[in-house]
């Protein structure tokens, strides 16, 4: 492997099965508004999508049109299943809008309550993220290894206008990978300050990569060569400040101490 470039290839082509683009359909059905992102995870056998409390609430609206969830497939030909409404439990643990303030509790997991819609997932290559894995390498690596962060999920700014053609309609959805830096701040937050590169210009708005997976990539290098060495998730895009091009997320202390509690709580395996 050489180059940065070929590392975060590398790093997308693992991170992208983890991944998942939310989305419905509009009122006309003729194009899909992009709700934000999520992980698949599985915590103790519990599988389903972690993602941001105000992200979840927009799934949850059983008044508003099906949503559903774009795969990002190894072959770049993203796959899109649709979520029935019997289809997922959720359990929302932070804010309900994204009109609050940014140091709120913002996580969520919608777990599939269908074992055939939780398989149907695997079958489109979804990889769902094991928790207790993730907590294992995150105890044995986090300062081991040099690293750099980077976030995965939908931009809805890059994603492109409908095209109808006959009775068929069509839509290029955009979701990204950016590298750079993640600073842990005082009650689990993290500010995570993206980088521009030539391969993929920051957005004028991050917008739909709400609830993506903030990742730390470990890496070996030797001169000029990088050397993928593994991926862990150390948290959950909420909020963006524009004006910084920065985004801030939820820390995996809190995943670990507020969100994973409740889960194994309230649902049952």
């Amino acid at each position: 492997m050489k180059g940065f470039d070929a590392l975060t290839d590398a790093a997308l082509a693992r991170i992208q099965a983890y991944t998942v683009g939310l989305v419905r359909n509009k009122v006309d059905a003729k194009d899909q508004e992009v709700l934000g992102s999520g992980v698949l995870v599985e915590i103790e056998g519990r599988r389903g999508i972690l993602t941001c409390g105000h992200v979840a609430e927009e799934i949850d609206d059983k008044n508003e049109r099906q949503a559903g969830l774009i795969f990002f497939s190894p072959d770049n030909q993203p796959k899109l299943g649709w979520i029935g409404c019997d289809s997922t439990t959720l359990m929302n643990c932070g804010a309900k809008s994204y009109d609050v303030d940014e140091s709120e509790l913002d996580l969520a997991f919608a777990r599939f309550s269908l074992p055939e819609f939780a398989e149907s997932v695997s079958a489109k290559k979804g990889v769902y993220l094991n928790i207790d894995r993730n907590r294992e390498k995150l105890k044995k690596f986090a300062t081991k290894k040099p690293f750099a962060d980077g976030v995965l999920g939908m931009v809805a700014k890059f994603s492109e206008p409908p095209v109808i053609e006959g009775q068929q309609i069509t839509r290029i959805l955009h979701g990204s990978l950016y590298t750079g830096c993640a600073d842990h701040k005082k009650g689990g937050q993290l500010v995570f300050d993206p980088k521009d590169c030539p391969r993929e210009k920051l957005p004028p708005s991050f917008g739909g990569t709400s609830g993506g997976g903030i990742w730390r990539i470990l890496f070996e290098q030797d001169g000029d060569d990088f050397q993928l060495v593994d991926v862990m998730l150390i948290g959950i895009a909420s909020w963006e400040r524009k004006e910084e091009k920065t985004i801030v997320a939820q820390a995996w202390d809190r995943i670990e101490d507020s969100l994973i509690p409740r889960v194994l709580k309230e649902h049952q395996v």
